[in-house]
């Protein structure tokens, strides 16, 4: 029996998605989760810290099976992994199980990630490469999205686990339509001629100080974004805001980011530029964010969330574009190394966050965002210097411009 099969841009989407859902449908559902079972924010902080831990150990496995036995088997078994822990999920009769089957899905999704970004660099026509890498990367705000519309369609009418039911449904569908890697692309190819100078002064040796100073970036700047993912929700029905309100705000804020990381992504094909320069900005862009959800203020949540997501965490796609271009000869590797911090942040973030608020308030915590913000900014920017002095020739094309 034939199986339909996705592009690998769609397989690199849903793949990416699936994985994701159980820890943003958590963090949409969240207040109902915290009912059911009679845990604070630290306790949701936690569930999520095991999710995003177990990620960052399946990103360095992920990244390195991915180069060696070929992208596509690791995607399948990513979302089949993380359809058996949506399902476990919706049957969880405790935290603790509940817990364990976060752990098995950021397990999955941190293997299926670098695996997606391996077959984008594999499959991918290279004008194209871009705006592909923002598609897979919007798929982490279509995973708030679905988390946010969760609530006004389950969690408010039938109940939270419903949502985990019907999340294991995609992600079965997810693992089954994963194509093959395909022929490698030529990277030369169509490419408009100084977006193929940029690239082929980027590539240069693989070094692990440049990727592990990136993976710090990474891990405070995905602590911002997931401490929006986990706690927005929460914030703004704390601030006055209605559930459901609170949940479709996300939701729209989620859209804004999908069309903002898709836009950068095809910018990346259409021109060359300092992309990392411009993740750090983005990043920046994050603490103003927060500092509009420090407030309070319910007037201030709509541009707080439109301006976190729209601009302080749509830099994934760019990040992961820039890290793969630099690294061609190894894209999974080197993706894997960076995710892991990316996984790292989404569980420190969210738990420090939930800490914070239990021991303070929301505004102490949205602060120590603002500052976490900052910091990624500063640490992409010295990771980028250190790839640049590994790179004679991409020293010069900057000079040259």
């Amino acid at each position: 029996m034939l199986r339909p099969r996705a592009t690998p841009t769609a397989a690199a989407v849903a793949v990416t998605a699936a994985g994701m859902l159980p820890v943003y449908l958590l963090g949409g559902l969240s207040v109902q989760v915290r009912e059911d079972f009679d845990v604070g924010r630290s306790g949701v902080g936690g569930l999520v810290a095991a999710f995003f831990l177990a990620a960052a150990g399946g990103s360095l496995l992920g990244g390195r099976y991915a180069d060696r036995l070929g992208p596509s088997r690791v995607m399948r078994c990513g979302a089949a992994a993380s359809a058996l822990c949506l399902l476990l999920a919706a049957s969880a009769p405790s935290p603790v199980v509940l817990g364990a089957a976060l752990a098995l899905g950021g397990l999955a999704s941190g293997a299926g990630q670098p695996a997606s970004n391996a077959l984008i660099g594999r499959a991918v026509d290279p004008p194209r490469r871009g705006r592909a890498y923002g598609l897979k990367q919007a798929a982490i705000p279509l995973g708030v999205l679905l988390g946010g519309l969760s609530v006004p369609l389950f969690g408010v009418t039938v109940g939270w686990r419903w949502a985990f039911v019907t999340g294991a449904a995609l992600a079965t569908a997810a693992a089954v339509t994963v194509p093959g890697p395909g022929p490698r692309q030529d990277e030369g190819s169509g490419l408009r001629p100084a977006v193929r100078a940029q690239r082929e002064a980027s590539g240069g040796p693989y070094r692990l100080a440049p990727l592990v100073v990136l993976a710090v970036g990474a891990t405070a700047g995905a602590a911002v974004g997931n401490a929006f993912g986990a706690f927005y929700v929460d914030s703004a029905v704390t601030a006055g805001l209605a559930p459901s309100l609170a949940g479709l705000s996300a939701a729209a804020g989620s859209a804004l980011g999908i069309a903002s990381r898709v836009g950068i992504g095809v910018l990346a094909d259409l021109r060359a530029a300092p992309w990392l320069v411009v993740v750090a900005a983005m990043m920046s862009a994050g603490a103003l964010a927060a500092g509009l959800m420090a407030s309070g203020d319910v007037r201030l949540l709509l541009p707080a969330v439109a301006l976190a997501y729209g601009i302080g965490w749509a830099w994934a796609g760019l990040f992961t574009y820039a890290v793969s271009v630099t690294h061609p000869d190894a894209p999974g590797r080197a993706t894997g190394i960076t995710q892991a911090g990316v996984a790292v942040g989404g569980a420190g973030g969210p738990l420090l966050f939930g800490l914070l608020v239990d021991r303070s308030s929301l505004a102490i915590g949205w602060w120590v965002t603002a500052g976490l913000a900052l910091v990624a900014s500063a640490a992409v920017l010295a990771g980028r210097a250190l790839l640049v002095r590994d790179r004679p020739a991409l020293r010069t094309w900057l000079a040259d411009r």
